[in-house]
């Protein structure tokens, strides 16, 4: 019988196998059982990127680093294979070096592969030539192509391909009719001017809103005059304007209506936001007495809150430029865009007693922590049952997050009722959440599924007594599973500390589009050793869906008051780094269309991309 003997090579990162009748010296006899896992981990992602899974984060970043420079070609595969191993560390380190790869330019396979699709090329590639590339570079104006061209590219290390991506587009594509359609039918994106990717993808979303962008574009007709004889100085959130505020206000209108000019008339890629208006609306002049009113530095931790902070500080400050609308002569000033976002509801808070408080929020702040969707992300929002940490409507993003850190027994119960909704309907998911046990924060990577339409009817005050008997079922079914999810995460733990070959199939998200997860055959042979362990979860899993469809099934009329997604923005990278884009919705091409804003590039989305991106 031969002996199997493994040895390491730290300076390759490989394993190595030899076989032979004894041991060499200094080597010991591996058993069957070694053997076999030694095997399965060649076979892994870590074998496959020459490591094991017991080296630190520095040497498999290293490795990392290693191959990817002997052979640029095999990147898009070597960060696949990278990007498994840190989803299953949730190593911070990993993330941040797959970030850093990203922004260098390398890409995934599923990049690749989407890109090769846009030309209609097969999936792998086959067939594809650099002349082939060369005609359609040069020939294309489907929105995209120059970053997906730019994607095939780098993969494929082609330095004639680099050499002509790296030529003014007007060099490239020369003038011509069509593309004089092209771009009066197609946005144009806009240029990173240092760490503004938020502010880019917020100015892209705001500049598809018609009530904001005409009220720019026309800002001659609404514009103040804190000059003019008998001006009254103006109250926004409790803080009274002087005319020195307003003038600074009216600064970024400015700015912002030659902006919004340029991306009307532009005959190019992207267009570029002045320094000006980035100063301006980084600064910190809003209401000194609102807390997390303004976007915090760049390497402030919370920075994937920019978005959120950017937009308050660019409304405030739109709604100080603006004349207030004045319906009658006595009545009092509204604010040109409250009604644009606002909700206003009312919060009944259990303390002894009911009280009743009147709640008006331009943003619902939902906290994700484990895989879930949008709808019963909402459910906690505004049922009695659901902690305050994810369902207080006057809670900022700040308050959630060190709630977060809190235990959840302490905290009080409350029932929102929304009494008015807007045209426009903000949602904030908040995944900065707090590790107790290592007392750090941490990015929540868990899934969401973001439906195409939502139905507020439920939460509406005008059906608490009307769907009275309805609404009270519903709530139950909601607790219930609330109660299923709460049970499901106490039976993890255990699970975890005896290290269940099955529990990273239950416990880890699931990126497929089928959300749901899938309970086996019982025929399915599974380890005797975890069978026990196992079945309670998969009870518990099964019950919630359960208790999901029940719950569709009950809402099935509830649909007069309809949302349909427009906007979702998108933060890669971990707690205090990474890369926003934002996604919004065409509905004014001839065929309706998701279109990706990453700064300079703006991209038409897939179907199959449009699938993904639904499970954020």
């Amino acid at each position: 019988m031969f002996n199997t003997n493994v040895r390491l090579d730290d300076s390759r990162y490989r394993l190595t196998f030899v076989s032979s009748h004894a041991p060499a010296k200094g080597e010991k006899n591996v058993n069957l059982s070694d053997r076999a896992s030694l095997l399965e981990e060649r076979d892994s992602a870590y074998g496959k990127l020459g490591c094991v899974s017991n080296m630190t984060d520095e040497l498999i970043i290293e490795a990392f680093q290693a191959q990817i420079s002997h052979d640029i070609s095999t990147s898009h595969s070597l960060v696949d294979v990278f990007s498994e191993i840190q989803k299953k560390r949730r190593s911070e380190k990993l993330e941040i070096e797959i970030t850093c790869q990203k922004s260098e330019g390398v890409v995934t396979t599923a990049e690749l592969r989407s890109a090769y699709r846009h030309f209609e090329i097969p999936d792998n590639g086959e067939g594809i030539s650099t002349e082939v590339l060369l005609g359609l570079i040069r020939g294309s104006t489907k929105p995209g192509f120059r970053e997906n061209l730019r994607i095939i590219a780098k993969a494929c290390n082609d330095p004639e391909l680099n050499l002509l991506l790296e030529q003014p587009e007007e060099d490239i594509l020369l003038d011509d009719p069509v593309l004089d359609l092209y771009y009066a039918s197609n946005p144009v994106g806009l240029s990173n001017i240092g760490n503004t990717c938020y502010l880019n993808s917020l100015l892209q979303y705001l500049y598809t809103v018609k009530d904001i962008r005409e009220t720019v574009l026309n800002m001659e007709a609404y514009i103040e005059n804190e000059q003019e004889e008998g001006w009254k100085e103006k109250v926004i959130d409790g803080r009274t304007l002087t005319k020195k505020d307003v003038a600074e206000a009216k600064e970024i209108v400015v700015e912002l209506n030659k902006l919004f000019s340029l991306m009307q008339s532009a005959r190019s890629r992207s267009v570029t936001p002045s320094n000006r208006l980035v100063e301006l609306l980084l600064s910190t002049g809003c209401a000194e007495n609102t807390t997390n009113c303004g976007p915090k530095r760049a390497d402030h931790f919370f920075e994937q809150q920019d978005v959120s902070e950017t937009m308050a500080i660019l409304m405030y400050r739109l709604s100080a430029a603006f004349q207030p609308i004045i319906s009658e002569p006595d009545a009092k000033p509204i604010d040109r865009f409250s009604k644009l976002f606002y909700v206003k509801a009312n919060k009944k808070v259990k303390e002894g007693e009911k009280r009743l408080i009147q709640e008006d929020f331009s943003t619902l702040l939902l906290n994700v922590k484990d895989d879930t969707s949008l709808e019963e992300l909402m459910d906690d929002y505004f049922d009695t049952e659901a902690p305050e940490t994810s369902s207080s409507a006057s809670a900022t993003a700040a308050t959630i997050r060190e709630e977060n850190s809190k235990d959840t027994e302490d905290v009080q119960m409350s029932d929102i009722t929304v009494t008015e909704l807007p045209p426009v309907l903000q949602i904030h998911l908040i995944r900065t959440q707090f590790d107790k046990r290592d007392k750090t924060s941490y990015k929540s990577n868990a899934t969401v599924a973001l439906p195409k339409r939502i139905y507020l009817d439920q939460y509406l005050e005008s059906n608490q007594e009307e769907q009275a008997v309805r609404i009270k079922r519903m709530k139950l079914w909601k607790k219930e599973r609330r109660v299923c999810r709460k049970m499901l995460d106490v039976k993890k733990k255990p699970l975890f500390l005896q290290g269940s070959p099955l529990l990273g199939k239950i416990t880890q998200p699931n990126n497929s589009p089928q959300a749901d997860a899938t309970i086996p055959p019982a025929d399915q042979p599974s380890p005797s050793s975890t069978s026990l362990e196992v079945d309670p979860q998969l009870g518990e899993i099964a019950r919630i869906a359960e208790l999901t469809q029940t719950l569709k099934n009950e809402m099935l009329d509830f649909n007069d008051a309809e949302y349909k997604i427009h906007a979702v923005f998108h933060h890669e990278g971990g707690a205090n780094f990474g890369h926003y884009w934002v996604y919004i919705y065409d509905d004014k091409a001839e065929v309706p269309r998701w279109l990706k804003y990453s700064d300079d590039t703006v991209s038409e989305v897939g179907v199959a991309q449009e699938n993904e991106n639904r499970y954020q």
